[in-house]
């Protein structure tokens, strides 16, 4: 009978982690959102003056803790019985939580490009990108800016 308990637990667990962590999926230079259709962008040319890599600190959601906590009550509660049991899972919902927070941090975290373009009026701009495509000094590029001040390097 418990290991049924055990079993079902683990599966409505799952089926949580499966529904939830799609949404902490990465988007590329090359993804672009719905609203970002039929809107009209304005484009620069350039050549790349400078790339390096940096790294992009995404805010945590809360989503990690959350689902952590979860996870450590439901393995807490596996445990002890009466007063045993409930320290058991407080404590394995806290310590869940803090490996899911620390966990979605990790994750949150990505490499990504700057890249410093000299525009041919002869001004200068710098974007940030995901590192999804190689750029080198010299590179003949347009720098793609939409409406709300978003931008983009692709190669010409």
């Amino acid at each position: 009978m418990a290991y049924k308990n055990i079993l079902c637990k683990a599966l409505i667990l799952t089926l949580a982690l499966s529904i939830l962590l799609p949404g902490c999926a990465q988007k590329g230079g090359e993804t672009f959102r719905s609203s970002d259709q039929q809107k009209a962008n304005t484009v620069h040319y350039g050549t790349v003056l400078s790339v390096r890599t940096v790294q992009i600190d995404t805010e945590a959601t809360g989503i990690g803790a959350v689902l952590g906590g979860v996870a450590g009550g439901v393995l807490g509660s596996l445990f002890g019985s009466g007063s045993g049991k409930t320290a058991a899972t407080v404590g394995g919902a806290a310590i869940g939580a803090l490996g899911g927070y620390a966990t979605e941090r990790g994750i949150s975290k990505h490499d990504a490009l700057e890249i410093i373009v000299q525009l041919d009026n002869g001004s200068h701009i710098a974007v940030v990108q995901d590192a999804d495509n190689y750029y080198a000094k010299g590179d003949k590029v347009m720098v793609i800016t939409s409406p709300n001040g978003g931008a983009r390097v692709q190669h010409q």
